[in-house]
């Protein structure tokens, strides 16, 4: 994710954590009479005193450290000083599992971390990293109703809850540059996917009208749906055609036998962006991008109008644009709405030497003051609904607020989560279904020839990993 880390790291150092509740102190979230019941089979006890060494694996990302070490440590060290939490920080997404599988395996656990390498929390279950948070939740009454709609269901395994989530992306938007639009003479997408005419079709009718002159340094590009190695970018075509490139169990147990890869509206949706690419000129082929002579991201740099990306991108826009205003919409439908979310989650470590350490950090990091320093100091979305407000900020002055929340709230609704979080042996199905993907982005084939050739192959390492985890989750 591209960040003007300079900016967002002045930002930074501009805030501390203010305001902590008393259950802040204690580690806890507010109790809930529903959310709080203790779970089936489980008998709650009294949560021990908490005192010793905590290590918190995280990523090295400028803005996220300097909430770490400037906010996070120093309040933490206030509320519960008999608790020293010490940070090991790995130098990037690339080296995330590696160095979790060091430690590990090598007898020292980290009590906290979250899914920033190439694993999912499935993988952690099936290796017997994660410690089944269900118990501990019962019997501290936490207030599972705090989390927005979603977020906690995707780490929830046959009833077990394994993560509790601390970010998401509101799943992704439609990002439109106003100043394009209005030299146009259009208007602006709605908020609400309840206006009918904002459609699909609609939005492609719109983007060409907002394309000039493709294929030059000067160009205008009307549409951009997402890049070509994303690796939720199958599954979104499928879906907004109505279908999927995945099996329901796979969103279910993180498993299946085989995937849906070469589906009707899976061809379909995949021939439309190929078409878009390189039939109506709307979106920008690879040697149009390099014609343009832009180093970085291109709505940003103000040549494409309507842009489809993750909700994430609020945070860099709201820093990186200077140029231009802007604004959000919700993906319109094809034949449904839908969008990645990207949520991350907080785990425990099932082999950690202090686990109730591990636990305290955790509960600590979601309560509503921390959430919320979290979203103001990091530009990160949070996960409870009592931060939300925090983060609504950074649109600023780009929209009302009731029509940030309209979008918001639509977005979240039709998103569904990142592979990469909850499918087992997610790099390796990915890298199969980009190998199998990429001839189409390159138009070097028909969606329906590239999917039909790289089912089987793809299947090959599905099916391998349920033969693996079948019976470890």
């Amino acid at each position: 994710m591209a960040t003007d880390m300079a900016s967002m790291a002045r930002r930074t150092r501009r805030s501390l954590l203010a305001g902590t509740t008393a259950a802040a102190a204690a580690g806890l979230l507010a109790a809930c009479q529903a959310g709080g019941s203790p779970a089936a089979g489980s008998t709650p006890v009294a949560a021990p005193a908490l005192q010793g060494r905590v290590t918190w694996l995280v990523r090295n990302t400028a803005f996220e450290v300097d909430w770490e070490q400037n906010t996070v440590l120093p309040d933490l060290k206030q509320k519960l000083p008999s608790l020293e939490v010490e940070l090991a920080i790995v130098p990037g997404s690339a080296e995330y599992d590696a160095k979790l599988t060091s430690m590990v395996v090598g007898g020292g656990s980290p009590e906290v971390w979250t899914h920033w390498g190439g694993r999912s929390y499935v993988d952690y279950v099936h290796n017997g990293w994660l410690e089944d948070l269900t118990a501990l939740i019962a019997r501290d009454k936490l207030d599972t109703s705090a989390f927005l709609p979603g977020t906690l269901d995707w780490f929830k395994l046959k009833g077990k809850q394994y993560a509790l989530p601390f970010s998401q992306s509101y799943g992704s938007f439609v990002f439109y540059n106003k100043s394009l639009l209005a030299q146009a003479g259009l208007k602006a997408p709605p908020p609400s996917l309840d206006d009918p005419s904002w459609t699909w079709d609609a939005m492609i009718q719109m983007a060409q009208k907002l394309t000039s002159n493709p294929g030059t340094p000067q160009a205008i590009y009307g549409f951009m749906a997402f890049a070509d190695s994303a690796q939720f970018l199958s599954q979104t075509l499928a879906k907004l055609w109505g279908g999927d490139i995945f099996l329901p169990e796979h969103y279910q147990t993180g498993i299946a036998q085989k995937t849906q890869l070469d589906s009707a509206e899976a061809i379909a949706g995949h021939q439309a962006r190929q078409d878009l690419i390189f039939r109506q000129h709307v979106i920008p082929t690879p040697d149009d991008v390099k014609a343009l002579g832009v180093q970085g991201d291109l709505f940003q740099a103000g040549k494409i109008a309507l842009n489809l990306q993750a909700g994430w991108a609020v945070r860099n826009y709201s820093t990186g644009i200077k140029d231009f205003d802007w604004g959000i919409a919700p993906i319109p439908a094809k034949k449904q709405s839908v969008g990645p979310n990207f949520t991350d989650a907080w785990m425990l470590g099932k082999q950690a030497a202090n686990k109730e350490g591990g636990w305290a950090l955790i509960k600590y990091l979601l309560t509503p003051a921390a959430q919320q320093a979290f979203a103001r100091l990091t530009g990160t979305a949070p996960a409870i609904k009592a931060a939300e407000d925090e983060w609504f900020k950074l649109m600023g002055d780009h929209m009302p607020a009731a029509d940030v929340r309209r979008v918001t709230d639509a977005a979240l609704k039709h998103s569904f989560e990142l592979s990469q979080h909850t499918f087992a042996k997610w790099a390796e199905i990915l890298a199969a279904i980009r190998k199998a993907v990429d001839p189409i982005w390159q138009n070097q084939t028909t969606a329906a020839e590239a999917l039909r050739a790289g089912k089987p192959v793809v299947d090959q390492i599905v099916a391998q990993a349920y033969q693996e985890y079948q019976g470890t989750l």
